[in-house]
């Protein structure tokens, strides 16, 4: 699901032997925050994978209270992960197609086609007919083929 904010996604450690005071900061990130005095860096807003699948940040410890002050930074790399919140779209939101009735039996009609932009299992998208299917005769397959399974009769539609 999604990550609420607030939450922490890693905690920076830093040891100084001789600065009691260590001072948290992270570059221009408006995504991530750091808790000044912990290191708890946490989430500010929410992510959004079709957006952006990586943040490089750089977290940096100061010494506050030593002069003159000293810092070290470490990279904070941070892969988002995607979940299924995009739905698929059709590219047309009209397919029409003339049949004979005489057509033979499990003839493609057609292809329709959707897209996802959710990856991998989330953007698999899997066809099926949802009304209008008397009698139930024509049938979807994984592709989106769309095909005859039962006799066409143009008096009794």
């Amino acid at each position: 699901g999604y990550t609420p904010l607030s939450t922490v996604v890693v905690d920076m450690n830093a040891t100084d032997v001789d600065s009691a005071s260590i001072v948290y900061s992270i570059d221009s990130s408006a995504v991530f925050s750091v808790d000044p005095r912990t290191g708890s860096v946490q989430l500010s807003r929410a992510l959004d994978y079709e957006q952006i699948v990586m943040y490089n940040l750089t977290v940096t410890a100061t010494d506050a209270d030593r002069l003159p002050v000293l810092n070290s930074s470490a990279q904070l790399i941070v892969h988002v992960t995607d979940v299924n919140d995009v739905a698929p779209m059709f590219l047309q939101t009209v397919y029409s197609v003339n049949v004979s009735e005489s057509v033979n039996l499990t003839s493609v009609l057609t292809s329709v086609i959707a897209t996802d932009r959710d990856s991998g299992l989330n953007g698999m998208i899997q066809y099926s007919i949802a009304s209008g299917n008397i009698g139930n005769r024509f049938d979807v397959d994984q592709f989106g083929k769309v095909f005859v399974i039962g006799r066409l009769d143009y008096e009794s539609r």
